[in-house]
């Protein structure tokens, strides 16, 4: 696994050369790094109110608890089988524009989405030795950098 995450980050480094991944922490950056296809991963629990508003996305945040109500689950993930999922202090996504894409759900709350370049998840793919969720991102960036 650990090569398999070597091949993946070297080939996103390629595949950022001249591009660029965006922290965004307004509306106003956001829509500039959209502008400019800058794409961007953010936690779902750390994007400011105003942001979701922008997007047309609405969350709950701490939705299962604190941290001794994290959890573990499988569910589909934009049409590419079930992934491992862990939430941690998890958010889930109560509403969305009809220009978000929903990318997951689990027990009937959505817990991945995407407008345009811009991603969120709820869970922590990171955790987990499964890379769906990378290579989705990867794909996003692949596809802005043409």
């Amino acid at each position: 696994m650990t090569e398999n995450r070597q091949t993946l980050n070297r080939n996103l480094a390629q595949m950022l050369k001249g591009g660029v991944i965006m922290d965004v922490t307004t509306p106003e950056q956001a829509r500039i790094a959209e502008a400019a296809g800058a794409c961007a991963v953010m936690a779902l629990e750390r994007i400011p109110a105003d942001i979701c508003a922008a997007w047309g996305v609405t969350a709950v945040r701490n939705a299962y608890g604190r941290q001794l109500g994290s959890f573990y689950a499988e569910s589909e993930f934009a049409g590419r089988g079930k992934i491992p999922m862990t939430f941690i202090r998890a958010p889930y996504i109560s509403g969305v524009s009809q220009d978000t894409e929903v990318l997951a759900t689990v027990k009937g709350k959505i817990v991945a989405a995407r407008q345009g370049n811009q991603l969120v998840t709820a869970f922590h793919p990171e955790l987990n030795e499964d890379l769906t969720v990378h290579r989705y991102f990867c794909e996003i960036v692949k596809s802005r950098a043409k």
